[in-house]
């Protein structure tokens, strides 16, 4: 329960553990000798006694008594404030993988494929596309990608961001890929809401798709990396550049 709230209060993600809690004193002369810390508390308890005993011989015992209790608490919180007392969390912290997501934003993902209607209903459950009534066509792909960045974050918080962090490209270009720029209303993720990009800078104009390409690209910046996975949302109509398959294999992630 303490390690709970720790967690919380210290902005820890579930990657970190704490390992250890222990108390300190941070001020230069507790730590020069805790001894130090004893000397002052027993000094300001037998000033307090001598200093009721000797000086206020008029008081009844009772009263007395409960002033030198009184003022021995405020003096002992006194020197406990002046020693600086201080929480050490010991953390360790997991580095967790990255998983790239590869957005296909080329003009052939704005074709609309006719389907059976219960498949289509799976693919709008699934994706969170809403039906519009009056709707005749049936939605272009690159819609089911963009309802899904906007409408299903639950499955990439509830499944993926605990475990790893998340990171957007885009293709749209023959020589490689772009990054994605964050959603407006994701623009400062917590642990709980990971980062998504923004599904409106999803236009499906690129001229071309080049898989291949995109995938060296990617592997050119894997280098210091922990990537733990590539996740390709597109239709896989590659007109351009070098065959996939190789680029994929250089990458060497599921």
């Amino acid at each position: 329960m303490i390690t709970t709230y720790l967690t919380r209060i210290l902005g820890l993600t579930q990657a970190d553990e704490i390992e250890q809690i222990r108390f300190a004193f941070a001020a230069d002369w507790v730590r020069s000798g805790p001894a130090w810390l004893v000397f002052a508390g027993c000094a300001v308890v037998l000033s307090a006694v001598v200093f009721y005993l000797r000086f206020q011989p008029a008081q009844s015992k009772v009263r007395r008594l409960a002033l030198v209790t009184a003022r021995t608490v405020v003096l002992l919180i006194l020197v406990f404030t002046l020693a600086e007392p201080v929480a050490v969390v010991q953390t360790r912290s997991r580095l967790r993988p990255v998983v790239w997501f590869l957005v296909d934003d080329t003009e052939s993902m704005t074709i609309r494929d006719a389907q059976p209607k219960a498949d289509e209903s799976a693919m709008r459950t699934a994706t969170g596309l809403p039906t519009t009534d009056g709707e005749s066509e049936p939605p272009r792909r690159i819609d089911y990608v963009r309802s899904l960045i906007a409408n299903r974050p639950d499955l990439f918080r509830d499944r993926l961001a605990d475990k790893f962090q998340l990171q957007w490209f885009r293709l749209a270009q023959a020589e490689g890929v772009d990054l994605l720029p964050s959603g407006r209303s994701q623009s400062s993720p917590t642990e709980n809401e990971p980062a998504l990009p923004d599904p409106n800078a999803l236009t499906a104009e690129g001229e071309v798709t080049a898989l291949g390409a995109a995938l060296a690209d990617l592997a050119r910046r894997r280098a210091g990396v922990n990537l733990g996975a590539v996740v390709i949302l597109s239709d896989f109509n590659q007109n351009a550049g070098p065959p996939p398959l190789q680029a994929a294999e250089t990458l060497g992630v599921p």
